[in-house]
This record gives structure tokens, C-alpha cells and sequence, in this order.
């Protein structure tokens, strides 16, 4: 399975509070219904992170234990 593995997440911060814990694996990330980017790497990851622009919130989409989730995670 293609994404990025969860290493690290910051107590408090808003992934943390949405659930995200280390060794999730994030395969795709939701900037709107129609604007959904694949992530298979650390620099496409980034890249979609870039794309941001005014957007204050993102959905992960995260594979876990063979279950696919989606986090909505607020943007500071």
C-alpha cells in the first residue's frame, strides 16, 4: 500500500485530538469534494500541503488496521 506513515503526533495539537496516532498511514488528502490528491510520498504529501491557500480545515484520508478513514483536521 502506497502513502505516508505516521511518525510522530504532537500531544494536543489538532491531529492528535482527532485521533491520528503514529503508525496510521495517510493515502490521500480531501482540500474540497472535488479537489482530492493520492499521497504516496513525504513530497507529495508536502506538496498537497502547499496547495492550501485560505482553506482552514483538510480531510486525511488514513488506512488503518485494513479500515480507511477520513480525519477532518483543523488548519492553523
Amino acid at each position: 500500500m502506497e502513502g505516508v506513515v505516521i511518525s510522530k503526533v504532537k500531544p494536543g495539537s489538532p491531529a492528535a485530538i482527532e485521533g491520528l496516532r503514529p503508525s496510521f498511514l495517510i493515502t490521500g488528502i480531501a482540500l474540497s469534494l472535488n479537489n482530492q490528491k493520492k499521497i504516496r510520498t513525504v513530497a507529495e504529501f508536502e506538496e498537497a500541503l502547499k496547495d492550501l491557500g485560505e482553506i482552514k480545515h483538510i480531510i486525511l484520508i488514513v488506512l488503518h488496521q485494513n479500515f480507511q478513514r477520513y480525519y477532518t483536521i483543523k488548519m492553523n
